[in-house]
């Protein structure tokens, strides 16, 4: 007498996450009671963002390693009869991968799914310091982070005192210690480091705050002069948009026009001259680093800064007005102001008046 049958694989269970790190998960499976037919073997398909890879083994080999569709490497390891793992390699950080294991037989191939989350990433660089080198200069130093292979750094900075930045800027380098000439005179950046491999860029390190060295000062900033009658001028000015460091005080000089003689010099205390605080950003790498967020909250739109350590923009808007008086009628004057600061005087800006008899104005 003779009896047809069919049999199949006996499936799988207890599909589960063993290890994974930032670039490599280990998945292990049970294989439920049952027999297998000849072939004896594993499927273990992974499928990411639409991309699907497989790989199989069979239970008579020690190991098995192949490269599958060249997305991913997978190592499958036979370690008894009843227990199998799935080394997965080369997998990309802060995905989500869909993992499955089917035992295979001629008829069917009853599969067991899982989704595994990979949200470890390369560590940022750390002890990332920076000291100015000359007014436009910073030479940055960082320590790379352990265990694995670097090629290149990324490096992102904003200004953040006097004028705060709203996007970052980057460079890509290829050295622990670099020196960047791109920065401006007297002003303080808020600078992250991040390392890169062949696949991604990890995280960025917590922000080091820097300030460049001062440099004289850029011009005043709409001078004017304003015949108030034959013999009075009224002088107004704005402070430079680029103080390039802490202004000191301005200096006004009075000429003849023709002749570029020097008929009145005057020198005026900032602080005395000036309505409210100076600005400046000494402070301001000090005061940000004690109040320093995390690079996750330092992103190119969000407020990262203390209004503590940031002068106001309305300090811009505040004129600043000198009389000068005993001028003679029907002369024409040059008026120069420029600002100081610690490294000397800034560029000269100009004006010229023409007095009469009347005190009408004449601007040329």
């Amino acid at each position: 007498m003779t009896k047809r049958f069919t049999s199949s694989a006996a499936g799988l269970c207890a599909l589960r996450l063993l290890w994974g790190n930032s670039s490599r998960a280990t998945v292990s499976w049970d294989a439920n009671l049952g027999h297998f037919d000849s072939h004896r073997d594993y499927t273990a398909g992974l499928r990411r963002e639409g991309f699907t890879c497989e790989a199989s083994v069979q239970l008579a080999f020690s190991a098995s390693l192949l490269l599958a569709r060249m997305l991913f490497l997978i190592i499958l390891v036979f370690i008894s009869h009843s227990s199998s793992k799935a080394d997965v390699v080369s997998v990309r950080p802060n995905t989500e991968l869909i993992v499955t294991v089917t035992a295979a037989s001629s008829t069917n191939r009853p599969a067991v799914s899982r989704i595994l989350s990979n949200n470890e990433t390369v560590a940022a660089p750390t002890h990332v310091v920076g000291e100015p080198s000359g007014s436009n200069g910073i030479i940055l130093t960082w320590r790379p982070p352990d265990d694995i292979s670097v090629e290149a750094y990324i490096i992102r900075y904003k200004e953040v005192c006097p004028y705060p930045d709203t996007d970052f800027k980057s460079v890509t380098v290829y050295d622990i210690e670099i020196l960047l000439n791109t920065f401006l005179p007297g002003s303080t950046y808020g600078i992250q480091v991040a390392a890169a491999t062949s696949e991604f860029v990890g995280l960025y390190s917590k922000t080091s705050y820097v300030k460049t060295l001062e440099a004289a000062p850029g011009l005043v900033t709409n001078l004017t002069a304003v015949a108030v009658n034959h013999t009075f001028v009224m002088v107004t000015w704005f402070l430079p948009r680029r103080i390039n460091g802490l202004i000191t005080k301005f200096a006004l000089k009075v000429k003849h026009a023709r002749t570029s003689q020097t008929v009145r010099m005057l020198e005026l205390n900032a602080e005395d001259i000036m309505a409210g605080a100076l600005p400046h950003c000494n402070d301001a790498a000090d005061i940000l680093t004690r109040g320093t967020t995390s690079p996750a909250e330092m992103t190119a739109s969000a407020p990262s800064i203390t209004e503590s350590a940031v002068p106001p923009a309305a300090a811009w808007s505040v004129p600043i007005s000198v009389g000068v008086d005993q001028l003679r009628p029907n002369t024409a004057y040059l008026f120069e102001v420029s600002a100081f600061n610690t490294e000397g005087e800034g560029q000269v800006a100009s004006s010229m008046v023409r007095m009469n008899e009347s005190g009408t104005l004449h601007m040329l």
